[in-house]
């Protein structure tokens, strides 16, 4: 914290007349604020034991699904209920957030459902041993280019604790190649999928509007 209140005093002292000056200066603080904050949860122990069991049960696909889900239950709602604009523009509003949101998590979760599983298949192996101790790993074959060498999942890696070691590298390695692979597939695959999703959810909406307007007449 001793930069942030370095800069207030900073500031204080030497008060800046010029708007173009304070915003930059009002920005660093906020910055500085915000590594603080961040260095300080990073090493809180409990959320670091929290972080680790959740990437170990719940893995890349699984996150991104959640993320959807909780994001489809709260944003089309909120674009819906905004009294700001007309009915209309509500209506597009939030068939168009459902929709990206729908595009985006299904891409999102089959792509790197894709991913782990590609890398899981050319991950082949065998183990040299010296008793319970791996002293390295071999490819299964001349396709297993993802097999990891010993250095890359560990240092002291026996028999019991090698699948492990192993699985949490073909998930963050699946993950890593699905972040590369999203690159392509978010002008190739999510733009379409929002657009057609966005029409049919719109003709949905006015459907049922007319449909509505019809009985109450």
């Amino acid at each position: 914290m001793m930069q942030f209140y370095q800069l207030i005093i900073f500031e204080k002292l030497f008060p800046c007349t010029s708007k173009k000056i304070r915003i930059p200066v009002f920005i660093l603080n906020i910055t500085f604020l915000f590594v603080e904050v961040f260095a300080v949860i990073i090493n809180n122990k409990n959320l670091i034991n929290i972080t680790e069991w959740t990437g170990r049960k719940i893995n890349s696909p699984q996150q991104r699904f959640i993320l959807g889900l909780t994001a489809i239950m709260i944003q089309p709602v909120i674009d819906y209920t905004n009294r700001n604009v007309d009915e209309e523009t509500r209506e597009v509003s939030a068939a168009r957030t459902a929709a990206k949101i729908i595009a985006g998590t299904s891409v999102g979760v089959l792509v790197r459902w894709a991913c782990i599983k590609a890398v899981n298949a050319f991950s082949g192996y065998e183990l040299e041993k010296e008793g319970e101790k791996v002293t390295k790993i071999l490819k299964k074959t001349g396709k297993d280019i993802f097999t990891p060498s010993l250095a890359r999942i560990g240092d002291d890696v026996t028999v019991k604790n090698f699948k492990n070691l192993y699985n949490n590298h073909v998930k963050n390695l699946g993950s890593i190649l699905a972040t590369v692979v999203m690159a392509g597939t978010n002008f190739l695959l999510d733009v379409p999928l929002t657009v057609w999703l966005t029409n049919k959810f719109q003709k949905f909406v006015k459907s049922c509007r007319k449909n509505g307007g019809a009985q109450n007449a």
